[in-house]
């Protein structure tokens, strides 16, 4: 036997020893998988199970911290802004001069729509969720789309490249059960669904121009509105003071109150949150219509849109916004002539704002039975101030505001429709210098960090060199990783607005931000997480201090911590969230999801990575 026959026992022995790790390694994964389909299932099925007398009572939300204006006042100029609003749509879509644009669904379709919804009453939030959608907002952005094609009208409304509408659940704020929320460190309220929000789309970017709080008109009837919507000190007259009216109709009165207050003080909180000026809370059948002045954040100004009384009877007059299509559209595009309010504007406003403690379904559980089910609360709504509209007229009306706006623009035609969250994001990345395929040299920005993190020498090529060098005569990064660290938390403390802006996906527990240092020039990642999710995300600088062999191989090469001295208040399609930590790092590439890497090249780096970091001690 020559040598050239004798096995390589050290090789075999090699790629033995590689093979069980890779079956191990999948075995691993086979097992999550199997383990978290398992978890979602079980979720699942004590979801849809009975509750017991406990639980029924512990689903009901417990109050939580909420900004509370001190006063509500009327919003005395809405009507006027609605009414300018409404007629330079008119103009632009309605022309009296020319040939009437046939731009929407006909009427056999509209007719269809309504027949169903008069079927039956809103009875659910679903119900409203879907009442809203249907008939109000997909017309409402069919309008705008339409706008968005006129110049003319997308200058003047300040449209950009047209709205889109969608509804929240929660990830980031963390709330596993009550019982966790009880523990909570944070008091604030993060947002539950029953929310809308309109967006603008600006090419690359969203912003959240308006939302709105909807509550299901058995919650929150016509009646209880009308008795409870008034001028007041609200802080005194429904916080500080807790004198409750013995008087049968007063007692009516004052929960009557409490309710819309409750329900109009979860949306206000959200706006301050957001930075919005405009929003609404809708029962489905009446919108109120809120307002926060610039320069006065602890009043709300509110404006009772109630199609079912200024319609009435009599014949529709199309150049008055009286219709909920009409009224939510002029809400909409008065959103838009508002600028988003500033960070500083949202963290001066909430160090001078008192937190009220509130939860409406709680409200609504203390109040007697026979006091909800009172006569003066279900009425034939004949008195101005009291009652509902009884359950035919509604039908009707509900009919009619279908109709309304399909008297006069009849004919269907295809609608540009907007990109949705994956198509957005693809385009922040595509605009995003820290993107692998803007980067040259691809991942030229991560050796750029890691050549500043350990001293090392500049990179003349790189676009930014005269920036770093900051006119210094020297080869060298002008500083390490702790004096970057450091100048970022303190160019954030200064202000959040700069050279700090969130992009691409957000994951459960972390949002990423592109930070840029202003002084040198360097643009990093900043994963910013709540308070609620800081100590799961904390772990991970831990890690990464342990990996830091295989920092810019199998890991980002990390820098450091910042805790935010404010709250950086963000909002994507999810939820809000109050960011107020951030890990730095640099760019850590594309999602292998998203990526197009044949799957089989995908799953040897991954083999790869894995070995590395386990090699360093680390069970991933």
């Amino acid at each position: 036997m020559s040598d050239s026959d004798v096995p390589d026992y050290k090789e075999l022995f090699e790629q033995e020893k590689r093979r069980r790790q890779e079956e191990e390694t999948l075995r691993k994964h086979e097992e999550a998988l199997r383990k978290q389909a398992e978890d979602s299932g079980r979720r699942e099925r004590e979801r849809n199970r009975k509750t017991t007398f406990e639980e029924l009572l512990r689903s009901i939300p417990i109050p939580t911290g909420k900004y509370c204006p001190t006063r509500l006042e009327l919003w005395e100029d809405c009507p006027a802004l609605h009414q300018e609003v409404y007629s330079s749509v008119c103009r632009y879509l309605q022309s009296e001069n020319e040939e009437v644009p046939r731009l929407f669904p006909s009427l056999i379709e509209i007719e269809g729509l309504a027949n169903r919804f008069v079927s039956r009453p809103i009875s659910s939030e679903q119900e409203l969720e879907l009442y809203q959608r249907i008939a109000v907002e997909d017309h409402v952005r069919d309008i705008i789309t339409e706008l968005c094609k006129i110049p003319a009208a997308r200058e003047e409304f300040g449209l950009g490249d047209g709205i889109f509408f969608d509804n929240h659940t929660n990830s980031l704020n963390r709330v596993d059960s009550i019982g966790a929320a009880v523990s909570q460190s944070s008091s604030i309220h993060h947002p539950r669904p029953d929310r809308f929000f309109m967006h603008r789309v600006d090419s690359e970017t969203t912003v959240p121009l308006t939302s709105g709080e909807s509550k299901p008109p058995h919650k929150l009837s016509m009646a209880t509105i009308r008795l409870g919507l008034r001028p007041m000190d609200l802080w005194e007259h429904m916080v500080r003071s807790r004198k409750m009216p013995t008087d049968p109709t007063e007692r009516l009165k004052y929960n009557a109150q409490r309710l819309v207050c409750s329900a109009m003080v979860q949306q206000y909180h959200v706006m301050i949150q957001t930075g919005q000026a405009v929003g609404y809370l809708t029962n489905g059948f009446c919108d109120i219509a809120l307002w926060i002045p610039h320069d006065d954040p602890a009043t709300l100004c509110y404006r009772l849109c109630d199609p079912t009384r200024e319609i009435g009877g009599a014949d529709l007059n199309i150049l008055e916004p009286k219709t909920a299509i009409a009224r939510r559209l002029c809400l909409c595009l008065v959103s838009c002539r508002h600028s988003i309010r500033s960070q500083d504007w949202r963290n001066a406003a909430r160090k001078r704002l008192p937190l009220w403690q509130t939860s409406f379904d709680q409200i609504r559980s203390e109040i007697p039975k026979d006091d909800l089910t009172y006569d003066i609360l279900h009425s034939d709504g004949t008195e101005p101030d009291h009652g509902d509209v009884c359950i035919r007229d509604l039908k009707k009306l509900a009919r009619r505001r279908l109709l309304d706006i399909a008297q006069t623009l009849q004919t269907r035609q295809d609608l540009t429709r907007i990109q949705q969250h994956q198509g957005e994001s693809e385009a922040l990345a595509k605009s995003n210098p820290l993107h692998p395929r803007n980067q040259h040299p691809v991942n030229g920005a991560t050796r750029v960090i890691l050549a500043a993190m350990e001293g090392g020498i500049l990179d003349d090529k790189c676009p930014n060199v005269k920036h770093h060098r900051q006119g210094l005569d020297d080869s060298k990064h002008p500083i390490d990783a702790d004096r970057l660290v450091h100048l970022l938390k303190k160019q954030l403390d200064e202000n959040l607005d700069r050279n700090c802006t969130p992009f691409g996906h957000y994951g459960q527990a972390g949002a990423p931000f592109k930070v840029t240092c202003a002084t040198y020039g360097y643009t990093v990642v900043g994963k910013g997480t709540t308070s609620d999710w800081w100590a799961e995300v904390a772990r991970e600088a831990t890690f990464y201090q342990i990996l830091r062999k295989a920092q810019a191989s199998a890991t980002p090469v990390f820098l450091g911590i910042v805790d935010l001295a404010e709250i950086y208040f963000l909002h994507d399609r999810e939820e809000i969230r109050e960011i107020r930590h951030m890990l730095i790092m640099g760019w850590g590439g594309e999602n292998p999801k998203q990526t197009e890497m044949y799957s089989e090249v995908l799953w040897q780096q991954i083999m790869r990575l894995s070995r590395e970091i386990e090699s360093l001690g680390v069970i991933h």
